[in-house]
């Protein structure tokens, strides 16, 4: 290996496009039927590796460039970093190397768009490309798996079917007519998939369990209005915990749309179909939120530098 081997790829956000949960299992987490979508919402990862001499052992490092979305964050203890350790455990005969890792953060912390998670399955996708992919799609999986139960499909990528633990994926047609208008949460609105999952266990079901199946054949059909078939599960606990969800969705219905919270929130998104949605964007903004509209995305081709 030459002296440093260096490279920027690009992380995307998920979208939850129809969640339901069912009960808690044994392992603490809960079974889930979900729709994932990847978008064009992304952090920027740089991996560099630089090789030490014989007898060193491998070291890992995190910059994390100071942003409003990286308050919080931690470079010591960061899911990169575990999910590092874990590949290099597992990669045999690698050396001892430096390897170190620059995140730009632009997509928000415990905001239900699987940031976290979406790093550590470009850290794994990363790694394996800079060290001439010493492991399978089969074994990148199972170590994803063991990081969180968003990192095999944030690895993956695209339009898929989760079930189980939402780790159980099925590769499904995107709709590349959409778009999704955003309103993210500010960093004094955020929500943890834990207490989000603890309030949702303390709400009674008010409605009847739905399936994803006749989501996927409202996803496949190019006339249908999505929007109108979108649902979470947890959107009820996670406004019973943070108003500024609710107010967002409010908003977005005043504009005639019908927005969704994300995973476990906050960030609220609409599905857009055959609108100008410039209009749209200058009225949420000028009520304060901060708003974009983002694209499905559905692979790491957005590699965007190797050195």
């Amino acid at each position: 290996m030459k002296a440093t081997k260096k490279l920027t790829l690009f992380a995307p956000a998920k979208l939850n496009l129809f969640l339901e949960v069912q009960a808690q299992r044994s392992d603490g987490y809960h079974d889930l039927e979900s729709i994932f979508q990847t978008i064009d919402l992304c952090d920027e990862l740089t991996i560099a590796i630089s090789p030490l001499p014989a007898g060193a052992q491998t070291s890992f490092s995190l910059e994390l460039p100071a942003s409003e979305r990286s308050v919080g964050l931690s470079n010591t203890d960061n899911l990169i970093l575990r999910a590092a350790a874990l590949f290099f455990q597992s990669a045999q005969g690698l050396g001892p190397l430096a390897v170190s890792f620059s995140l730009k953060k632009k997509i928000p912390i415990a905001a239900g768009l699987a940031g976290g998670s979406t790093d550590a399955a470009a850290t794994i996708y990363g790694l394996n490309y800079l060290l001439n992919e010493p492991l399978n799609e089969t074994d990148r999986l199972a170590l994803c798996r063991q990081l969180g139960a968003d990192v095999p499909f944030c690895l993956l990528q695209g339009c898929m079917l989760g079930r189980g633990r939402g780790d159980e994926l099925l590769r499904l047609p995107m709709r590349r007519d959409l778009s999704f208008l955003l309103l993210l949460p500010p960093a004094s609105e955020l929500l943890t998939a834990q207490e989000v999952y603890q309030r949702f266990d303390q709400i009674p079901r008010k409605e009847p369990s739905r399936e994803g199946s006749s989501f996927i054949r409202e996803l496949m059909d190019a006339d249908s209005e999505l929007a109108c078939h979108c649902f979470n599960a947890l959107q009820e606990a996670a406004i019973s915990l943070n108003h500024w969800a609710e107010h967002a969705l409010s908003s977005l219905e005043a504009i005639g749309l019908q927005g969704l919270v994300s995973g476990s929130g906050p960030t609220v998104f609409a599905p857009i179909e055959r609108l100008d949605p410039n209009p749209l964007i200058n009225r949420l903004q000028a009520e304060g939120f901060e708003v974009a509209l983002h694209r499905p995305v559905d692979g790491y081709k957005q590699i965007v530098g190797y050195l």
